[in-house]
């Protein structure tokens, strides 16, 4: 008879409770398991990266790597690495082993690398965003789910990478000039990193170019300036490498971390208003273009005067500074103001609907939203924060005005908003009968001010009777003459007296004018997002699914 008829389980010897606590080993891992889970996690996180990433810089950078032009240019600065390297030790012979001869060589593989740097990758993203406009391709990114900065984005990361491969291919080459001596390391450091934010820089002056004249016959004419400033800028790096090489222990210490942290702001915020530009050229005509220029340009603004009380404070308040200090920013905000005050006056229903709705936020927020009348008053109110600037430092360090010194920062204020808003007005008028581009707009802007200014100085020049005057009447509508007659100190006081009153009721006329149709482009209002419009967005960006909170919350099995 089997025994196994027979079995229980009861039958079994009992297991004592150490055996139970005992814990059971897990089976060892094979060889190299370790190192294929580690790949594969770092597989896992390439994966999860490339698609995060923009999918313009991938495009962008695997075509310009691929191109004809990154092949033969990085082939060029292998060759020109080769020859600095044999002709320089060639050269130095067996001296090179006992000199500091580091800084010549440093000199010599700067200028190589400088050259792919400042011309080659800012003028590839120049014609990377203009071959969009001749092969018919802008208008599909455009209404493609990329944003406008995105594609900006793009367009940058393909020079950044350029730039990054091009440095990374003569880093050996920097390291073995400061091992031969001469050269120290804090001079290597700054040099390449203005070489770097340099490239970045002239790449986003490029891409702001390309996105701003899109017409076959400006783009050629612009490619030509611009290869004219990456040259200039290429030729200066050149001599600011070799001087810097060769007096860099000349640089006073004290003035250096100054100088570096205005650069360094100053660069950030031009950087900026290039790069909102861009975003902006590259969007719909009905979105807001304007709201992240103003703020970018303001932010500009304050960092300059932040500046310019620090040098009229170390200057012992010269009242030089103080005229050079309006005057810039009154220059500045010309600029900005011919740009601001060519928008259109009439708000999309896609601005409107993301315009401030609260009481304190149309108070505030007011100024910066588009419209060419809010970017007069923009500007204005710019310009009063420069004159309560002035009048605050001159209180708080003497207790004293300069009279002087103010009436001439009213006068040049005076002749911006009276420019402007003349300006502004007329551009009201041309609207009203026919449609004027934003570029036609800052024409007229030019035009207005060069018939003020060149129409009385050729009739006093050819006049024999005021040619050796140092200022005339006929000079009240020039401000280069009129304010740098009050700087040279040209304008006695009878005629200051004239020069006031003329130019500030002017002033006040081109205010007055401008405060109606303004009032009637803060009244258009926010406006409300449509039903169809909020269905598509939370089309495009469903609710996460609530995850459930407990055990009991989980969906039964099944």
């Amino acid at each position: 008879m089997d025994s196994r008829q027979n079995y229980h389980p009861t039958d079994q010897p009992p297991v004592s409770q150490a055996a139970l606590d005992t814990p059971i080993d897990p089976p060892a891992a094979a060889p190299g398991s370790r190192w294929k889970a580690w790949a594969g996690r770092v597989d896992a996180f390439t994966e999860w990266a490339s698609d995060c990433l923009n999918p313009l810089v991938v495009k962008e950078t695997r075509q310009a790597l691929k191109s004809r032009q990154f092949t033969l240019w990085f082939l060029l600065l292998l060759v020109g690495c080769w020859v600095v390297t044999i002709g320089g030790v060639a050269l130095l012979g067996p001296g090179v082993r006992y000199g500091a001869a580091g800084g010549v060589l440093f000199s010599a593989y700067y200028c190589v690398l400088l050259f792919p740097l400042l011309v080659v990758a800012p003028f590839a993203a120049f014609r990377s965003v203009a071959a969009e406009q001749d092969e018919n391709t802008r208008d599909l990114l455009t209404v493609s789910t990329l944003s406008p900065a995105q594609v900006v984005q793009g367009k940058l990361a393909s020079a950044a990478v350029q730039v990054g491969i091009y440095f990374s291919a003569l880093a050996p080459c920097l390291a073995f000039t400061y091992l031969l001596r001469g050269v120290d390391v804090m001079t290597i450091v700054m040099l390449l990193a203005y070489a770097v934010l340099n490239s970045l820089g002239l790449s986003m002056v490029g891409i702001f170019l390309a996105s701003a004249f899109r017409q076959k016959f400006s783009q050629v004419f612009i490619s030509i300036i611009l290869i004219g400033i990456l040259f200039s800028n290429f030729w200066g790096g050149s001599v600011l490498g070799a001087s810097l090489v060769q007096f860099g222990g000349m640089v006073p210490e004290e003035g250096l971390g100054t100088m570096i942290a205005y650069s360094a702001t100053t660069f950030a915020t031009s950087f900026a208003i290039l790069y909102f530009g861009a975003v902006a050229l590259n969007s719909f005509p009905s979105s807001n273009r304007s709201t992240a220029l103003r703020v970018a340009a303001s932010v500009q603004h304050a960092f300059y005067l932040g500046w310019m009380v620090c040098l009229w404070g170390a200057s012992g308040m010269d009242d030089d500074v103080a005229q050079a200090m309006g005057v810039l920013a009154c220059c500045y905000w010309w600029i900005g103001g011919a740009m601001l005050t060519s928008e259109s006056p009439v708000l999309s229903s896609r601005v409107r609907r993301s315009l401030p709705t609260t009481g304190l936020g149309r108070t505030f927020g007011a100024w910066l939203t588009p419209g060419p009348g809010t970017g007069y008053f923009f500007v204005l109110s710019n310009l009063a924060i420069v004159m309560a600037t002035a009048l605050g430092m001159m209180l708080y360090h003497s207790q004293s005005v300069d009279i002087y010194t103010i009436v001439m920062l009213l006068v040049a204020i005076s002749y911006v908003a009276a420019y402007l808003g003349v300006g502004k007005l007329l551009i009201g008028l041309a609207r009203a009968v026919t449609p004027v581009t934003a570029g036609a707009c800052v024409l007229i802007h030019l035009l207005l001010l060069l018939a003020g200014s060149a129409a009385p100085f050729l009739i006093q020049i050819n006049m024999q009777s005021l040619r050796y005057l140092d200022y005339s009447f006929l000079q009240l509508t020039n401000p280069f003459w009129t304010v740098g007659g009050m700087g040279a100190g040209a304008i006695s006081d009878d005629e200051l007296i004239v020069v006031v009153a003329a130019v500030g009721s002017a002033a006040a006329c081109a205010v007055l004018l401008n405060i109606r149709p303004t009032w009637r482009e803060l009244h258009q209002g926010a406006a409300a997002t449509p039903e169809r419009v909020l269905a598509e967005l939370a089309a495009l960006n469903p609710a996460p699914a609530e995850a459930p909170k407990s055990p009991w919350d989980e969906p039964a099995p099944g």
